[in-house]
């Protein structure tokens, strides 16, 4: 956190700065213009100056108040996004994340034609390494930020493994989840869910810094359930409702005991996997886990 005297939040990652803040009026437009002039200041002194060129401004949600406001360093306008790279994620204005998917989606695709134009032949296990290794890691990255909730954009990405498995041998006129059963290989959607889980057990068990998410992570000390069950946040609209710990606190305060109790993330991974290997979860492209997962401590199969 850089100490320049600016009242808007501000973020530093090696040499990426990003400076925001709510508005709601032109005072806030103002403010965070005399921040910016001040991290401008600041750079005059530390030999880093920032290249207006090289900086924008993106509007999150700007039909919440359309005050019609442009930005500029040292007199220069900044350029205002729709959709801005930030550690390899995409972000639009609308947190849709529709680029991104788009952008991931066309990348795994292009990997898979590469893959399927250097191998004359691929059986189970080469596919599985293949894919699992170069193309799909493309799709994950990151997932519990853009995990989506629309069908088309869970349809795009599951279609990529969904036209994959057919390179095997043998398995074309197969059903994909008989594909993926044969490839050893679970859908990319339980992958995203298992992901969460993965990412709230490392929240709730001190695997980041207890400072940096003490306002993220709030346990419910009154809950009947296991001693990491976490606060639910009630939210009405959906670009919050389908983020990251709203979309995931259910399904998380739903586990056993037995699966959030263990001691370390590995043992949690193969508590997890011994917990649906028996079920429809880990293969079935159509079957709702959120739903299933969200019913009081039933069914895990």
């Amino acid at each position: 956190m850089v100490e320049v005297g600016v009242l808007s939040e501000l973020y530093l990652y090696a040499d990426d700065l990003k400076t925001f803040r709510e508005i709601h009026d032109k005072d806030d437009v103002e403010q965070l213009q005399n921040d910016i002039d001040r991290l401008y200041d600041w750079t005059k002194y530390s030999f880093l100056r920032f290249h207006p060129d090289k900086c924008t401004a993106m509007r999150i949600n700007p039909s919440k108040c359309d005050l019609n406001c442009f930005y500029n360093i040292d007199k220069v306008k900044l350029k205002v996004n729709e959709v801005e790279k930030d550690l390899g994620v995409y972000i639009d204005m609308n947190l849709s994340f529709d680029e991104h998917i788009k952008v991931k989606v066309k990348k795994a695709n292009s990997l898979m034609g590469m893959i399927r134009r250097t191998f004359d032949y691929i059986d189970s296990d080469t596919f599985r390494l293949l894919f699992s290794s170069i193309v799909r890691p493309h799709l994950e990255y990151a997932a519990p930020v853009w995990n989506p909730h629309l069908q088309k954009h869970i349809d795009m990405i599951e279609n990529v493994q969904r036209r994959a498995t057919k390179l095997v041998p043998g398995l074309k006129n197969l059903t994909y989840k008989e594909r993926l059963k044969q490839v050893k290989l679970p859908t990319l959607k339980y992958r995203r869910y298992r992901g969460d889980m993965l990412k709230m057990y490392k929240l709730t068990h001190s695997h980041y810094d207890n400072s940096a998410i003490k306002n993220f992570i709030q346990f419910n000390q009154n809950s009947h359930g296991h001693q990491f069950t976490v606060d639910k946040e009630r939210c009405n609209l959906d670009v919050r409702k389908f983020s990251f710990k709203p979309r995931v606190t259910d399904q998380w305060n739903n586990l056993p005991d037995k699966v959030v109790n263990v001691e370390s993330l590995n043992c949690f991974k193969n508590a997890l996997d011994n917990l649906w290997k028996s079920s429809d979860i880990m293969y079935n492209a159509d079957i709702d886990i959120q739903k299933i997962t969200s019913e009081r401590r039933v069914h895990y199969l």
